[in-house]
Parts: structure tokens; C-alpha cells; sequence
């Protein structure tokens, strides 16, 4: 968006230098927005964080049941 490199041009009047300032502050923008519109696009909303949540603990209660299962198998083996 705006170089620090060697061997560029730059503008010499008045007009130019107020031009390239403008476009510098606009890709810089520019830029800016392009991250919060990532941000946003993947942001979640409250409703979606509860949905997660609600779906951790049906996977959790499924895991325990799955736990508990093989442990009463493994002590009627045992017997």
C-alpha cells in the first residue's frame, strides 16, 4: 500500500504529493475493512454460540454413556 523501498518515484508538485497521500490512506483503509469484514464473516452470534454448547454437551453425555458401557463389559468380563 505505501513502499519504503528504493529506487521509486515519487511526486514532485504539490498536487501529486496531496494525490499520493489519499491513495496511501485509502489502501490502507481499504485493507482494514477487508479485516474486519473476514472477522465478522466469522464471528458467531449468540444463538450459534449456544447451539455449540448445546451440541458439547450432547457429545459429552454420549461419550459418558459410551464410557460407562464398555466399563460395566469390562467388569462382567472380570467375573
Amino acid at each position: 500500500m505505501t513502499s519504503v523501498g528504493y529506487g521509486e518515484l515519487s511526486p514532485i508538485s504539490e498536487t501529486g504529493k496531496i494525490i499520493s497521500v489519499i491513495a496511501a490512506f485509502m489502501g490502507v483503509s481499504l485493507q482494514a475493512l477487508m479485516v474486519i469484514c473476514t472477522y465478522t464473516f466469522f464471528e458467531r452470534s449468540p444463538l450459534e454460540l449456544l447451539s455449540y454448547a448445546l451440541v458439547n454437551i450432547v457429545d459429552v453425555k454420549q461419550s459418558l454413556k459410551d464410557a460407562t458401557g464398555h466399563l460395566v463389559s469390562l467388569t462382567y468380563k472380570w467375573k
